[in-house]
């Protein structure tokens, strides 16, 4: 037996361990790293999907309270155009029981609780639609920051995968290497008997 620096060299039945050694620790490593590549891959799709199936669900579900938001400022409007019809019909029906009638009053009181009456309705209507299409754009801009983000984990799959092939590759090449170096040793080996 003899013990070197950093490989022992032993003399098995006339074979020097040290390139067997090297061989099947460069294949073995090969294995490893094509596995680990696969399997780091795989868990980055997988993140991608998960990724996915939450966007697709927040993204549904704003989208339904946009709509309901929308639904309601529609019945908000018609309560409040009913509200205002009410109202008109109460100042006409004051109007018409007074006996102080002047010229042209009546007719601008119920001009200016029109206007104003139609303006609240207005003002809310718009400040319900807005509200809702604010949401829906925000349901927008968080569907495309989504997609960046899934498009980068399928991108580091992707790059994760080939990085592996790479790996796996330099790695064969010196498992190549090392087996070429053992069967080259034992072939002169033998021719020298």
């Amino acid at each position: 037996m003899f013990y070197g620096n950093n490989m022992t060299l032993l003399r098995v039945m006339g074979f020097e361990t040290e390139l067997i050694t090297k061989a099947v620790s460069s294949t073995l490593g090969a294995g490893a790293s094509a596995a680990k590549s696969i399997l780091s891959s795989q868990a980055q799709k997988q993140a991608a999907r998960n990724a996915k199936a939450v966007s697709d669900h927040n993204q549904e579900f704003i989208t339904s309270k946009a709509n309901i938001i929308g639904e309601e400022t529609t019945e908000n409007s018609l309560r409040m155009r009913q509200e205002a019809n009410r109202k008109m019909g109460e100042a006409r029906t004051d109007a018409g029981s007074s006996s102080v009638v002047t010229d042209g009053s009546i007719a601008m009181r119920d001009i200016d609780l029109a206007t104003r009456l139609e303006t609240e309705i207005l003002d809310s209507m718009r400040s319900g639609f807005n509200q809702a299409n604010n949401l829906k754009q925000e349901g927008r801009t968080r569907k495309m920051t989504d997609q960046a983000r899934i498009n980068g984990y399928k991108t580091n799959a992707g790059s994760t995968l080939l990085s592996g092939v790479d790996t796996t590759v330099s790695q064969t090449s010196d498992a190549s290497l090392g087996w070429y170096k053992y069967y080259d040793a034992l072939s002169k080996r033998e021719q020298g008997k």
